[in-house]
């Protein structure tokens, strides 16, 4: 009797530490934040990575894993701005440069204001008009697959350097550097889509055009013509 009452509290026992483990793995996973109609969203990221990507039940989710970053989203009906800033400045030897990381369904809106401010930015794929304004050594990254914009205007403001990263697949790209605080690398791709998500470089089709102005500062303009399996 006594041993089998022994027995049946051991069992409640592991059952309870069980149960408290799986509460401690499912707190641990990330919560999808739902922002369908929401007009403003301020996040504190608890990590240098942010993802927002696609969810089954939800427009978009926050995945993180370190810290430095702030993010604020604000929506507006076909508009979205976003923008992100580090907590440290940084420079372009440093490689430790807080880095965003986003994926954005092509439908979440038709025109996208970003402004990246000490950290970096990667944003794949997005088919919105693109307005990107980088400050204090700040690199932008737009990628592009399915749908792509019309039109990427890129601003690079004072007291930016490193490596600003652009991957347009729209009709016109702008892009105006001021006051770089060190070199600035422009990189460029026009792809298009190829089967099992190939893309290769069309320069010269007639169909892009690509405009840069530059006041201070040095920049390189480098062309690839090389093609990259989509992440």
């Amino acid at each position: 009797m006594h041993r089998r009452f022994l027995r049946q509290c051991a069992a409640m026992a592991v059952a309870v530490i069980s149960l408290g483990a799986c509460t401690r793995a499912e707190a641990a996973l990330p919560k999808p934040i739902d922002i369908t109609g929401v007009a403003a969203l301020s996040l504190q990221v608890s990590g240098v990575w942010l993802e927002i990507r696609p969810t089954e039940n939800s427009l978009v989710s926050f995945e993180t894993e370190a810290a430095g970053i702030e993010v604020e989203m604000e929506r507006d009906g076909e508009e979205m701005r976003l923008t992100v800033q580090g907590n440290k400045k940084t420079d372009a030897e440093n490689r430790d440069v807080p880095l965003v990381c986003m994926a954005l369904p092509p439908e979440i809106c038709e025109k996208l204001s970003i402004e990246a401010v000490r950290s970096g930015l990667l944003l794949c794929p997005v088919s919105a008009d693109v307005e990107a304004r980088a400050r204090d050594a700040a690199s932008v990254a737009v990628q592009y697959s399915g749908a792509y914009a019309q039109n990427v205007n890129m601003e690079i403001l004072e007291g930016s350097a490193g490596t600003i990263a652009v991957f347009a697949g729209g009709e016109n790209f702008s892009l105006a550097i001021e006051n770089a605080g060190g070199n600035v690398r422009i990189c460029t791709r026009y792809p298009q889509c190829e089967d099992g998500g190939r893309y290769r470089h069309t320069e010269g089709n007639g169909q892009s055009r690509l405009q840069v102005s530059v006041d201070g500062g040095s920049f390189d303009l480098a062309y690839s013509a090389t093609g990259y399996q989509e992440p």
